[in-house]
C-alpha cells in the first residue's frame, strides 16, 4: 500500500493507494458515525472513503503514531540527532503555541491597537494589571 501525503481537504488525513483503487481517510464528526470509532462511508470499484471519528483521530491513532515515532528515535539514532531533532520539534511547536497567543490578543483587540501601542505602553498596560 502507497501513502500519499495531502493538502486537498482538511478533513483529509491521508489517501493510500491499495493497486489501482484510491482509500481516503477522512475525519468525522462523532456522531456522523454513529456507535462506531471509523466506518467505510462511501465505495465503488475504484475508490474508498472511510470516515474515522475525530475523538479516536485525536486518541487513539495520533497517541499510537507518537509512540512509534518515539521507539524509532530511541532504536535508531544517534544521541547528537536525537538531540537535534527535539530540538527542533521543541521549536516548532513553541511557535506554534506563542502565535496561537497572539492570535488570541488580536482577536481580543482591534487591529488598530497593535498599530498604536509601543513598548512602554505596553508595560503600562501590565503594570496597571497589579
Amino acid at each position: 500500500m502507497k501513502y500519499y501525503e495531502t493538502d486537498e481537504d482538511p478533513d483529509t488525513l491521508a489517501i493510500l493507494y491499495r493497486g489501482d483503487v484510491r482509500v481516503r481517510f477522512i475525519t468525522a464528526d462523532d456522531a456522523a458515525l454513529g456507535t462506531k470509532d471509523y466506518r467505510v462511508l462511501l465505495w465503488d470499484s475504484s475508490n474508498i472513503v472511510i470516515g474515522i471519528s475525530a475523538t479516536y483521530s485525536r486518541d487513539i491513532i495520533d497517541e499510537f503514531v507518537v509512540s512509534k515515532i518515539t521507539e524509532d528515535m530511541i532504536d535508531n539514532f544517534d544521541e547528537e540527532l536525537k538531540r537535534e531533532m527535539v530540538r527542533d520539534i521543541a521549536i516548532k511547536h513553541l511557535a506554534d503555541t506563542l502565535e496561537g497567543i497572539l492570535e488570541n490578543l488580536v482577536r481580543d483587540r482591534s487591529a488598530n491597537y497593535i498599530e498604536e501601542t509601543s513598548f512602554e505602553e505596553g508595560i503600562k498596560d501590565i503594570l496597571g494589571d497589579y
